[in-house]
């Protein structure tokens, strides 16, 4: 883990908006075309999203974030805060599940299933309601 200003937590939270919103948009995108072009992007910016709101949620509690590429540190020290803070680990089950999935929708030789970016978009829809109900000091004001 890299030690960071707490104060950098506004960072990783714009970041992971911009990927959610993305995300959305391109699902939208999808629906309106009725077939499914985007599903790799999708996936990742599922996962992205996560991974950089997990950044937030670290940089604002503990002043340190994943300098890991695997993020294991990532849902360790996420593990940890919740259990010092007695939140419910159930968002971790979501991370723990987009990030087991990221090197095979990143560069794995295969086309992602319509129904694998359906999941990773809806554990990312989970991640952050989980951590929107759980970790309030990191809503962005300018998103209420």
């Amino acid at each position: 883990m890299k030690p960071v200003d707490k104060d950098k937590w506004i960072c990783h939270r714009i970041r992971a908006d911009s990927f959610y919103e993305d995300m959305r948009f391109l699902e939208a995108d999808d629906m309106n075309r009725q077939r499914q072009v985007h599903r790799q992007t999708i996936a990742l910016l599922a996962v992205h999203a996560s991974i950089s709101l997990a950044d937030a949620v670290l940089v604002a509690y503990l002043g340190v974030r994943s300098s890991d590429q695997d993020h294991a540190a990532v849902v360790k020290s996420l593990a940890k805060l919740c259990g010092d803070r007695r939140v419910p680990p159930d968002g971790i089950n979501r991370l723990r599940w987009l990030l087991g999935r990221k090197t095979d929708f990143a560069y794995s030789e295969r086309q992602v299933l319509e129904d694998e970016a359906k999941a990773a978009s809806i554990k990312a829809e989970q991640f952050v309601t989980w951590v929107n109900n759980n970790f309030r000091e990191v809503i962005r004001n300018d998103a209420l």
